[in-house]
């Protein structure tokens, strides 16, 4: 209440919560000017099962149909928080559409615009999600973190020693609560910069 509304502006993807309400604009189905409203039901989807795939969706049943591609997703002051871009299975909404948060969608047009493509930095590993049996057997305190599954030979993650079964709880002292928050977050960095992963191994 008393808030400015800040139509049109791009807001922080990263300050969205679980249950937020949002709306998704744009053309579906040939139908022009479209706004669909919903709230975020997750945060973080990932869409494929290749682990290093650069993917973090922001999860809404705001209904998002071929044609709502591309189209902002926004919270309720008028802030965009998301592009919207793919729904689940099929070719019809089913209550499940997916938007790209709008701090990496930021990210990237900055790369575009600076230097004409975009930058990745590379830690050289392939992580997945820690499962309640992976928390007890590495000797976690809660089910949380990356782990990592593959290291590559001579990369920055080799070079830095790190180890296959590694759980990265955090990074730069930021919590990571599961792999996509380990890949976005790395690749909001530079390449070149330093990072600093806060481990698990074998219950240290």
């Amino acid at each position: 209440k008393g808030e400015e509304v800040a139509s049109g502006r791009l807001g922080e993807s990263d300050a969205l919560q679980v249950g937020d309400w949002v709306l998704a604009l744009g053309n579906p189905l040939g139908l022009d000017f479209t706004v669909t409203a919903g709230i975020v039901s997750a945060k973080g989807r990932r869409l494929r099962a290749q682990p290093t795939a650069l993917e973090s969706f922001i999860q809404t049943d705001a209904a998002i149909n071929p044609g709502n591609s591309g189209g902002p997703l926004i919270d309720l002051r008028g802030r965009i928080v998301g592009i919207n871009s793919a729904i689940f299975g099929g070719q019809r909404f089913v209550g499940y559409g997916f938007a790209v948060p709008i701090d990496l969608a930021r990210s990237v047009a900055e790369d575009l615009l600076e230097y004409g493509h975009v930058r990745r930095p590379r830690l050289g590993v392939s992580v997945s999600d820690v499962t309640a049996v992976d928390a007890e057997a590495y000797g976690l305190e809660s089910v949380r973190g990356a782990e990592i599954n593959t290291v590559e030979a001579d990369s920055p993650a080799d070079q830095a020693g790190l180890e296959v079964g590694d759980v990265v709880v955090a990074l730069d002292g930021e919590t990571i609560p599961d792999a996509p928050a380990l890949t976005t977050g790395l690749a909001a960095q530079d390449p070149g910069e330093t990072a600093i992963l806060t481990i698990i191994r074998n219950g240290d």
